[in-house]
């Protein structure tokens, strides 16, 4: 039994793991955009009879509840009886597993790349444009990843209030020990898939680094990035483009690190 961030805890052991946490919380309002069928709350459901007469695990679920609500017999009943995923959630749970967390990860990542893919050739983000709080002679490329993001159900938030409200910046994006809320680096078993978001930090007298979102497979079979760009020949300056993967999304001058590559996951 392990309580994982956002108050979600996962009973239950490969393959049969199960995450539970209360509606309204951070991870059942990320999951809202990719709802379980009557397939999937049946699977849960067998799944969830199954992990609950592991030894410990219906006492790690009672001891998990009662330490947020004390005394709910409500709960103590559905253990007993393994009521079904319906009558959990009546409960006031939410109840997922592996393979749903999956499809949503991979739904909300199709609808980033939907979105980017929509904006390519406008300069609604560009330096000279005026975008929301973010006047002219301003970089946006932050805006338009976290604008791409939030559109498709994996909003970032606004950590930056110096300056007004702000998404995270290129160089947050590009920092492994900067925590972006639903979005974690992917590990040395991942590779980039379109969907994610690719940063990297430099030397800018005026930004942290460059940040894109990564666009759908080009003819090489190797992704895209969807982005800004003030790169020569670009008409307008700044406008959405789509180009090739590459190793340096900032100039080579400016280079302050690798590119580092983030994932949603409703888990983080």
């Amino acid at each position: 039994m392990t309580i994982l961030v956002n108050n979600v805890l996962r009973i239950g052991t490969l393959p049969d793991i199960i995450y539970i946490a209360k509606p309204n919380t951070v991870f059942p309002r990320r999951m809202s955009h990719t709802r379980a069928s009557v397939q999937d709350n049946a699977r849960i459901a067998v799944t969830m009879d199954r992990v609950l007469q592991q030894p410990g695990q219906a006492a790690a679920l009672r001891a998990w509840w009662d330490a947020m609500i004390s005394g709910w017999q409500g709960l103590v009943d559905a253990i007993e009886h393994h009521q079904p995923v319906t009558a959990w959630r009546a409960l006031d749970l939410y109840v997922a597993d592996s393979d749903l967390v999956n499809r949503a990860m991979r739904e909300t990542r199709a609808r980033v790349v939907a979105a980017a893919t929509a904006k390519i050739g406008s300069a609604a983000w560009s330096y000279a444009a005026t975008n929301g709080v973010f006047g002219p002679s301003s970089n946006k490329c932050m805006l338009f990843v976290h604008d791409m993001v939030a559109v498709a159900g994996a909003d970032t938030g606004l950590p930056h209030g110096w300056r007004h409200p702000s998404p995270p910046t290129a160089g947050d994006w590009a920092t492994s020990g900067v925590g972006i809320p639903g979005w974690r680096p992917i590990d040395a078993s991942e590779t980039a898939a379109p969907g994610d978001v690719v940063a990297q930090a430099g030397n800018y007298s005026d930004a942290t680094g460059h940040v894109m979102t990564v666009g759908s497979f080009g003819g090489n079979g190797q992704v895209t990035f969807i982005g800004t760009s003030d790169a020569a020949g670009v008409d307008p300056p700044g406008a959405v483009v789509q180009i090739p993967a590459k190793t340096n999304i900032v100039d080579a001058t400016a280079v302050k690190g690798p590119e580092l590559f983030r994932r949603w996951d409703p888990l983080v």
